[in-house]
């Protein structure tokens, strides 16, 4: 199967993944997206899948204009942003792993140099938002000249299969 093929296959899967209600149940962060409101949980996720850098009012303008079967709801941009906090971080590892395995199970076969599978590894630091959440959560740092200044933290990695991309 050619990589286009996997790709749309992966693309799919997704797509199947993220309209079952009964998958995404275990995402939903207890008492959210429970009643009917302005915006469902699957119009959400659409949301952070389809934006880019631009500004949020460009990326709604885009889903509504590109995507306008899915009747995207005219919501204020707090409203957005307050409804992704109750989606469970599990959702987009749980699509993740999806993704790779049906890659690595519909590839010919695996790419090696000499005989070994070959990975590149990044990591970087990263500054999490400020809230009182994040602080509980992760706790808090103070900074140098000015320790006043409270922020947070966290690590993030990722894993390139250099020959398979």
């Amino acid at each position: 199967m050619n990589r286009t093929n996997i790709c749309k296959n992966i693309v799919q899967s997704i797509k199947d993944y993220i309209t079952d209600q009964v998958k995404l149940e275990p995402h939903r962060v207890e008492k959210h997206f429970v009643r009917r409101r302005k915006l469902s949980l699957l119009q959400v996720i659409i949301y952070l899948f389809f934006s880019s850098k631009a500004s949020m009012f460009q990326n709604l303008s885009q889903i509504r204009e590109e995507l306008g079967t899915l009747s995207f709801p005219d919501v204020s941009k707090q409203a957005l942003s307050k409804a992704r906090q109750f989606i469970n971080p599990s959702l987009f590892k749980e699509l993740y792993y999806l993704s790779v395995d049906l890659f690595y199970s519909q590839i010919p076969s695996r790419k090696l140099w000499q005989g070994y599978h070959l990975f590149a590894v990044d990591g970087s630091r990263i500054e999490l938002p400020n809230s009182k959440s994040t602080f509980d959560f992760f706790g808090e740092m103070s900074s140098y000249p000015d320790p006043n200044r409270r922020y947070t933290m966290g690590l993030a990695s990722i894993i390139y299969d250099v020959l398979d991309d």
